[in-house]
């Protein structure tokens, strides 16, 4: 009787987890979409660090309006950015 209900609840937590990725894969569409409509206008544009758990800082222009990644920061951004002398570490 236990192997069954065991069966069972894996057969729903398979499904479920199916249904979620579906759901995801769709979003990501959707938001991909949205992005690629947005005009990235300069004054909504800022810099981030998009790995702050990496633990080494990862930088890149971002839209403030939609969430996209834009490009590359210079140097000089990065140290207007963050403050101190343009070592990002700081």
């Amino acid at each position: 009787m236990e192997i069954m209900i065991d069966k069972k609840n894996n057969d729903d937590i398979k499904i479920k987890s199916q249904q979620i990725v579906e759901e995801i894969k769709n979003g990501e569409k959707q938001l991909e979409e949205i992005q690629n409509s947005c005009r990235h206008p300069h004054e909504e544009i800022y810099v981030k660090d998009i790995k702050p758990e990496a633990g080494s800082c990862q930088y890149r222009k971002v839209c403030g309006v939609c969430g996209k990644a834009v490009g590359y920061p210079s140097q000089e951004e990065i140290k207007n950015a963050v403050g101190g002398t343009g070592n990002p570490t700081e």
